[in-house]
């Protein structure tokens, strides 16, 4: 029994920890693209229309961090959309949210798609409360192979989704996140533009009650040696 709980509260830790590190992506990925001239991330980006950058070798650019969401007025709707997709499963993605954040394997609502998902391209959608996001990627698996915005979740505890604010001329939109996804295994290419989605209404949640790695160790250290003083002592 209590080598059972020390194994539970290890693991929590673990992933607790995990999911407080900043989820940013390497940008070398994201200037240029093996699929050809004006492929990369950062030209889709401006061809929507937006200035949001992907960053550079020095810095992030627009990218956000946070891997959970929430709408900015939670009374409204906002329009979702697809903007791009360059992926050989294109026509079988599905883009969809879950918000229950403490399930292994939490429901997914899909709400948009490629063309043969049976779901539309642009809809209009309202969620109460923080959401994670989640994408099918139309492989050929069985079932397909589902990625999510929080890298924990995710082989390897990869990052599969990079998150950008929506930027004009004027400056960050008051509403509104890009959002890009990588559907090859392991990463593949990580150019990260097989599809590439505008999601109005929505930002990253930027504060995190979840203390730093360090000090997760830390405390993990002495819950530890608080169950071994009581095993002794009983």
């Amino acid at each position: 029994m209590f080598k059972s709980r020390i194994f539970l509260i290890s693991l929590a830790l673990v992933g607790v920890a995990a999911q407080s590190q900043a989820q940013l992506v390497n940008t070398a990925g994201l200037l240029t693209s093996p699929d050809g001239v004006g492929t990369d991330l950062q030209t889709l980006v401006r061809n929507t229309g937006s200035l949001s950058s992907v960053g550079s070798a020095s810095n992030f650019g627009d990218q956000e961090s946070g891997r959970l969401f929430e709408f900015v007025d939670p009374t409204k709707s906002a329009d979702w959309s697809v903007l791009f997709q360059k992926a050989g499963f294109a026509n079988k993605h599905k883009i969809g949210y879950y918000t229950d954040l403490t399930a292994l394997n939490p429901q997914i609502t899909w709400v948009l798609g490629g063309a043969s998902s049976g779901f539309p391209t642009s809809t209009s959608v309202k969620i109460n409360g923080t959401f994670g996001l989640a994408f099918s990627s139309g492989d050929n698996a069985t079932p397909s192979t589902v990625y999510y915005s929080e890298t924990w979740r995710n082989p390897n505890n990869q990052n599969r989704a990079v998150v950008l604010k929506d930027r004009d001329a004027a400056g960050v939109k008051p509403a509104g996140l890009l959002v890009a996804w990588e559907d090859l295994p392991n990463l593949g290419d990580k150019d990260y533009n097989d599809i590439g989605l505008n999601l109005g209404g929505i930002r990253a949640k930027t504060t995190n009650p979840v203390p730093e790695p360090a000090s997760m160790l830390a405390l993990g250290v002495g819950v530890l040696a608080m169950f071994r003083r009581r095993k002794q002592s009983a």
